[in-house]
């Protein structure tokens, strides 16, 4: 636990480099641990793979289906895919992100950006009136 949050810790310093090594000491310790399992996905999709991070996302989400948190992970793997051009499952993950937090207005601008992808322009303002009332 320690080792995942030192990795969380060096994430959020964008030492990105060091936060990976935490979190792959982490899940060597761990190999079930979500905290660490979710930032290495994280870190990943930061470094510019979104590829490499959608497994290790995916395995935190089975590791805890209905966690409290699981929007939270769901966000950067709906992040992932919109990287690659997998617009429809950001949008069904952005969409259960937003769902399951909807007081967190940036779930509602990734939503809105991925809608307005697939060309749904009015589902994309509605998002965007929702990011707006979630901030107020």
């Amino acid at each position: 636990m320690a080792r995942a949050q030192m990795g969380l810790l060096r994430r959020v310093q964008n030492r990105l480099s060091e936060a990976q090594a935490e979190v792959e000491m982490a899940i060597a310790l761990d190999r079930n641990s979500e905290l660490a399992l979710k930032q290495l996905g994280q870190i990943l999709l930061f470094q510019g793979k979104p590829l490499a991070a959608i497994p290790h996302l995916e395995k935190a989400i089975r590791l805890n289906p209905r966690g409290p948190n699981l929007w939270s992970i769901q966000w950067p793997l709906g992040q992932c895919h919109l990287l690659l051009e997998q617009v429809e499952e950001a949008n069904d993950l952005f969409r259960k992100a937003c769902a399951a937090s909807p007081r967190a207005y940036f779930l509602h601008l990734n939503l809105a950006g991925a809608l307005g992808l697939r060309g749904d322009l009015d589902q994309a303002r509605v998002a965007l009136e929702e990011a707006s009332q979630a901030q107020a």
